[in-house]
């Protein structure tokens, strides 16, 4: 079904969005980006927040990851400030006040349904699939665990896959 248009707040102008994935390495943090970008540019008011279901020391190497993620968006022309967020009360707080709950796979969705219990409403999460109506599929992570690295085939792909994925949502949200 997807994500529905929010034509009918009252309080559209002060929407929150959070987008998570496991590590909040790649997929939340440059989906975040494309959607501050775009919204930017179509003149809408959304605060954007992304988080990783991961703990904060399960990625040693985070400031060289942010830093290819950081290139990668210069070389796209897209503004960026990256900051990892890992799961801790904030990211719950951010969750409980969000309209809005993208994840990347359906077990971030799922570990953020068991988490969060009954502090949300589950009709509010989706996957990044999900919403904008393109079905039951996960968003591969782009990191290579065995080699502690960011996969090079994936990490390419992923950017013009979140680009879209970005603007179908926002222009859902604008319809």
């Amino acid at each position: 079904m997807g994500i529905q248009p929010f034509t009918n707040s009252k309080n559209k102008n002060v929407q929150n969005w959070v987008i998570i994935c496991y590590g909040n390495i790649l997929r939340s943090q440059v989906l975040e980006q494309y959607l501050r970008y775009y919204s930017k540019q179509w003149d809408l008011t959304i605060e954007f927040y992304s988080a990783g279901i991961s703990e904060s020391d399960e990625f040693p190497n985070t400031k060289k990851l942010l830093t290819e993620i950081y290139k990668e968006l210069q070389s796209r022309n897209i503004p960026c400030s990256l900051q990892r967020n890992a799961w801790n009360k904030d990211v719950e707080t951010e969750i409980i006040s969000s309209v809005l709950v993208i994840c990347a796979d359906n077990k971030v969705k799922s570990t953020i349904l068991e988490r969060m219990h009954l502090r949300i409403n589950r009709e509010k999460v989706f996957t990044f699939y999900e919403a904008i109506s393109e079905g039951d599929i996960d968003f591969e992570d782009t990191y290579d665990y065995e080699k502690k690295r960011q996969d090079p085939d994936r990490f390419h792909t992923a950017f013009n896959e979140l680009d879209r994925i970005a603007q179908k949502i926002l222009n859902i949200y604008r319809s």
